[in-house]
């Protein structure tokens, strides 16, 4: 029997299946979906996240700098951060 090559339409129709899922089946749900971490949040509604001008959507803008924010202390307080081998066994 021979396979079929898979499409981006197929791809992107089993993110949204996906998000439909994870959201109980509820469109509205996959619509106000709030997890940016998701890596699939920007594909969530079935279609390619549109550019403008070569800039970010604005929600994977946002994401991006919640992440970057977070990068800065690196996760943690700075107190807290310790030598990259320190309390690893040898």
């Amino acid at each position: 029997m021979p396979t079929r090559e898979p499409t981006s339409g197929s791809a992107l129709k089993a993110i949204r299946a996906k998000c439909l899922d994870c959201a109980g089946g509820m469109p509205s749900e996959v619509r106000e979906c709030a997890i940016t971490r998701c890596a699939l949040h920007p594909f969530r509604m079935g279609q390619r996240p549109k550019k403008a001008s070569g800039e970010l959507p604005a929600e994977a803008k946002a994401a991006l700098l919640a992440r970057l924010g977070a990068a800065d202390t690196g996760g943690i307080n700075k107190q807290e951060k310790r030598a990259p081998n320190e309390g690893l066994a040898p």
